[in-house]
């Protein structure tokens, strides 16, 4: 079964990635890949080229015993890396660039056989079922919002509660997802929250005690503290 960590953001308290490292440090302890290289996917990069976004992912995880190369150098790492790290930016970009390349069907069945994935923001909304329920707007249409269905439910990453524009919150959005998706589970994550995923259940991390909703329909929102697992 697939064995995902997915983090809600790379940035949280004001630095990059720093927040996760001890749950990264885990993750390639426990599936020894220590020496392997890890092949970065960085498509939802819109802003910055992949050579200078890559750069600032190797230097966030330089402490990690692993080689960080960037499929865009070499399409053919991902039939051969040891893991995966799913890089954040647009969603939309992204799936579009998979798409593109032809990598959503190949990652997916080499994640399904057994290798590890890593993936924050748009990096986790792709691991998902599909993108619906990104935060990001469509500034390029892949071929379909389905995306690597690794993880069975759905993910908001950035979650924050309360009203925002024109009294519109983000928890309404959601619901309007599964007014018309009404099977669907999201998963609302805060920043600096990840989920670890392995064997068939999840257990949400935080480095502080602050909650995540799982939502769903119409809205039903259950609170799960950091710590805490749940069966998929």
């Amino acid at each position: 079964m697939p064995s995902l960590l997915l983090l809600s953001s790379a940035c949280y308290a004001g630095t990059f990635l720093t927040h996760a490292l001890d749950n990264l440090q885990d993750f390639i302890g426990q599936h020894r890949l220590e020496g392997q290289t890890i092949a970065l996917v960085p498509f939802a990069s819109v802003l910055r080229d992949y050579a200078t976004y890559t750069q600032g992912v190797q230097e966030a995880l330089k402490s990690l015993p692993v080689q960080i190369i960037s499929v865009h150098t070499d399409l053919s790492l991902v039939d051969t890396c040891g893991g995966f790290l799913m890089g954040g930016g647009n969603s939309f970009k992204l799936l579009h660039d998979l798409y593109k390349y032809n990598l959503l069907d190949k990652i997916a069945q080499r994640v399904r056989q057994g290798v590890p994935y890593l993936g924050w923001s748009a990096g986790a909304n792709v691991a998902t079922p599909s993108i619906h329920t990104t935060n990001d707007m469509p500034i390029i249409y892949p071929p379909s919002l389905k995306a690597l269905d690794l993880f069975p439910h759905h993910i908001n990453p950035h979650f924050v509660g309360g009203k925002h524009h024109q009294g519109e919150s983000r928890q309404e959005r959601l619901a309007e997802f599964l007014a018309l998706n009404p099977s669907s589970v999201v998963d609302a994550l805060p920043d600096g929250a990840c989920l670890w995923v392995q064997e068939g259940h999840a257990r949400y991390l935080h480095p502080n005690n602050t909650l995540m909703l799982q939502i769903t329909h119409p809205y039903n929102a259950t609170p799960l503290s950091p710590g805490a697992s749940f069966e998929l």
